[in-house]
């Protein structure tokens, strides 16, 4: 087999082709349709082998990528003829890509001697792996988000096929090389990495579609309307009701009001990738119309972004009576700042003193002649920090007047005229529209967005007032009234749906369990499991099995159980290895003999062996992955199938990526399949992911090892959750609802936070100074010798990882895990990164990497 790849050889280091590498017992695709398929999909030449298939001219990428791109399929076997093949193409720097069939992943891992996957994570910048929505392929998304924390240089995109779906090639060659466009490595951060092909649609799971009851329409809109812009479309934003989201979507439950941001939103049903959705407050099911998010976004980013407002300052808000206005005299305000208004009619005199307790004396004509002298005699002199402006240009001028030195100007008027102010005013001047700001910064308009939402939700934010909705099918008539700098700048139109009227039901009744079941709780004598039995057994359940390899074996555990004895409650301390399908079912047959009506699981066994994955061996991952997998798998096989739930709980590192935990992620990943496999039978399970607990009543941990351990996982460190958050959800899980009667999903997120920025300036490097005062904790201040290996300084195996993160974001440089932690000096290493580094001139790089010693 290896022969028959020799005559190809210069033509794959020359000319950076695709190689899709096949194996005898390969039944994926018939020959000719994935030959035809693929040359109508990229115009590509295919030729055919027994074992491989060589594909010519490719043009997906540029050419600086050329001879960089690699493309992995999952198949549930593997054979030691793929495997030497997949270590001949890994050698094959050239290599545009590879698509391998018949290999499957773990396999790979599980062979003893051979580091196939880990060169070749370590040797290519670019992998797409295939994979199917089958129970065993459920592990991957939580591996892989753990591989792209730990090798940086490499993109991982994963494209997942329904396993019920029967995989057309056609369609299948036109999906691949449509994941292979969007995640093309000359985007420097693609929006998806993870992509699934549903109903013979090829979707990402993020999405959400949303029933819309409001669009807003502005200025703007009116131009295009009136055909004096290019765009075709109205409006970016609307307010309706969720009705679907994608798998990966856990933040926002379907039936819950949102607002979301779209280009071409007057439409009945809308689809949009959930950075760009935010749950409404409760209180918004009202006045949700008046939550529109363009007002707050362009708020948010011209006083703080820009502006940066601080307590103290003086804000002229030119124009506050249009929704953006109203938006930004509350987020000055609630800033510190001095606000200082104009305004067009009495109405707008009265929101800003009632609404916005404005007084008088601060609140000016928007046209009036005498607008600037006005301003100038009420700040005495002093000068405005920021001018805002949200109307016409033709005064805003004169307005500069006012400006104290170093002031700033902030127009976000939709005119195209120059500004024109007196050179010798030493002013910022800053002009952007919301449009402009959606369409050249979308991620920073959606942490925006995020920011202000959270504000809403919190009530540091209100909506807008003097709102008129108007039916849609008056968009005609009423687009015409539309006026700058006033509440009249937006309009409101609703679109009607035939259906019913959801109303607020009633609360739930407190969590009762059966006294007469028992529950099992696998791995439950931690910290965690012993709050959650304390929980359980006030709950009223009156039978609990403890599921461990070793039995209660502290004191604590000890303590706890004759606690709930006392309280007659039987105790059963169940020794059993749940990896053993023997000894699970031996625990089984016991509990029917003894006729224990189990109800209920609580899956928490976890075993840690972190390692980053360059230097994990075998035992580390299968001890660290099989209580997650095999065990949990066990479980679900031999237990009974009439459960009332069936709970597995984890940290979220197959959500962050944690480094050092690959085998860990994928076994979270994996029991997240359980759970949706089991939904899919009609049985009970819900997968819990949540972040640091910080204040766990049973935990004896000494807070010097709490730091130690938070400066092992950084990602970990803005992920706060609390023991009563995590009592909380699982009872919710256990009572079937939540306390609006929302249904619980098979994957809940807990624990994931963006609060900082409600909390003022000061604590915005709250959770970095964390980070740092952990590393201090641990590591001894002092000056490092750069005759000595960098791992003197305390550097092991799994701070090498961040090590190496940075070297390759701030040099460009990928460095090997074993040369970062051999004993080679730090000058020696030094050298190495500049030597590798495209950053350096190519004289610098071989001067580096000859003589070593001169740096």
């Amino acid at each position: 087999m290896l022969e028959r790849l020799q005559p190809y050889q210069s033509k794959l280091k020359s000319g950076g082709n695709i190689a899709f590498l096949r194996s005898k017992a390969s039944t994926q695709w018939d020959d000719k349709s994935l030959q035809y398929s693929l040359n109508a999909a990229s115009s590509f030449h295919v030729d055919i082998k027994e074992d491989w298939v060589l594909v010519t001219k490719p043009r997906i990428l540029g050419p600086r990528f050329a001879q960089e791109r690699l493309v992995l399929l999952r198949s549930p076997s593997l054979d030691s003829n793929t495997t030497q093949l997949l270590d001949a193409f890994t050698e094959q720097a050239s290599l545009r890509g590879l698509m391998v069939e018949n290999v499957e992943l773990f396999e790979i891992v599980k062979l003893k001697g051979n580091n196939a996957l880990q060169d070749l994570f370590a040797s290519v910048p670019y992998i797409l792996w295939l994979g199917r929505t089958t129970l065993d392929h459920g592990a991957s998304t939580g591996f892989f988000g753990t591989i792209r924390s730990e090798y940086p240089q490499l993109r991982l995109p994963y494209l997942e096929f329904e396993s019920s779906a029967k995989l057309d090639a056609a369609y299948a060659a036109r999906s691949i090389f449509k994941i292979l466009d969007a995640t093309d490595a000359q985007e420097e951060q693609p929006k998806d990495l993870e992509y699934r092909d549903v109903d013979g649609k090829l979707s990402i799971p993020h999405k959400v579609e949303v029933r819309v009851e409001f669009v807003s329409m502005n200025l703007s809109d009116l131009d295009t309307a009136l055909g004096k812009t290019f765009s075709s479309k109205l409006e970016t934003e609307a307010i309706g009701v969720v009705v679907r989201t994608g798998a990966n979507v856990s933040n926002i439950p379907v039936g819950s009001r949102v607002a979301m941001l779209k280009d071409g939103a007057c439409s009945t049903m809308l689809r949009q990738d959930s950075r760009f959705v935010q749950r409404l407050p409760r209180s918004g099911n009202d006045n949700g119309h008046a939550l529109m998010p363009s007002a707050y976004i362009t708020a948010y980013h011209a006083l703080h972004s820009i502006a940066r407002i601080s307590p103290g300052e003086i804000v002229l808000i030119h124009g506050a009576g249009a929704s953006t206005g109203q938006a930004a005299v509350q987020m000055a305000k609630r800033a510190g700042a001095v606000v200082y208004v104009t305004i067009n009619s009495l109405e707008e005199r009265s929101i800003m003193q009632k609404d916005y307790s404005l007084l008088n004396e601060n609140i000016f004509e928007y046209g009036s002649s005498r607008l600037v002298a006005a301003v100038i005699h009420r700040i005495s002199g002093r000068g405005v920090d920021v001018v805002l402006n949200l109307g016409s240009l033709k005064s805003l001028p004169d307005l500069t007047e006012t400006i104290s030195p170093m002031g700033i100007v902030i127009n976000v008027s939709i005119e195209s005229s120059t500004l024109i102010v007196n050179p010798h005013k030493q002013l910022t001047i800053s002009s952007f529209s919301f449009a402009s700001l959606l369409n050249s910064q979308p991620q920073l308009t959606s942490q925006i967005f995020q920011k202000v939402y959270e504000l809403i939700r919190h009530d540091e934010l209100g909506p807008v007032h003097g709102l008129c909705k108007h039916p849609i099918s008056e968009l005609p008539k009423t687009l015409p009234c539309l006026k700058a700098g006033s509440q009249f700048s937006t309009l409101i139109f609703e679109i009607h749906h035939e259906g019913h009227v959801m109303r607020l039901p009633s609360k739930p009744k407190p969590l009762k369990l059966d006294s007469a079941a028992a529950y099992v709780l696998c791995g439950g004598l931690g910290a965690l499991g012993l709050s959650l039995s304390d929980a359980m057994v006030e709950s009223g359940a009156r039978h609990l099995i403890f599921v461990s390899r070793s039995g209660a074996a502290t004191e604590l555990q000890k303590a706890h159980i004759k606690k709930w004895e006392d309280r007659g409650c039987v105790i059963s301390d169940v020794k059993c290895d749940t990896t053993c399908i023997a000894q699970v079912q031996d625990f089984v047959h016991r509990a029917k003999q003894n006729a224990w009506n189990i109800k209920g699981l609580v899956q928490m066994a976890m075993v840690l062996r972190d390692s980053p994955f360059s230097t994990m061996s075998y035992e580390q991952w299968r001890t660290g992955l099989l209580p997650k997998t095999l065990g949990t798998w066990n479980l679900h096989t031999c237990l009974p199938n009439n459960m009332d739930f069936f709970i597995t709980v984890s940290l979220i590192s197959n959500i962050v990526g944690n480094g050092g935990q690959a085998q860990y992620a994928a076994g979270n990943a994996y029991q997240d399949s359980i759970a949706f496999y089991r939904r899919s039978l009609g049985m009970p399970a819900v997968s819990i992911g949540f972040g640091v607990m910080h204040d766990l009543t049973n935990n004896h941990m000494s807070p010097t090892v709490t730091e130690k351990w938070l400066a092992r996982k950084p990602t970990l460190l803005p992920l706060k959750f609390t023991e009563k958050d995590f009592l909380t959800t699982v009872k919710a899980i256990m009572r079937g609802a939540t306390s609006d009667l929302e249904p619980i999903p098979p994957y809940i997120v807990c624990g994931i936070k963006n609060d900082l920025e409600t909390k003022g300036p000061r604590l915005r490097v709250k959770y970095r100074d964390q980070r740092d005062s952990s590393h201090g904790h641990e590591l001894e201040a002092r000056r490092h010798r750069f005759s000595e290996p960098l791992h003197a300084s305390g550097v092991d195996s799994l701070k090498v990882v961040e090590f190496r993160n940075w070297v390759f974001i701030e040099m460009k440089a990928d460095v090997s895990v074993f040369d970062i932690l051999s004993s080679k000096p730090l000058a020696s290493l030094a050298a190495q990164i500049v030597g590798n580094s495209p950053l350096v001139s190519s004289q610098i790089a071989i001067k580096a990497l000859e003589n070593p010693s001169d740096y």
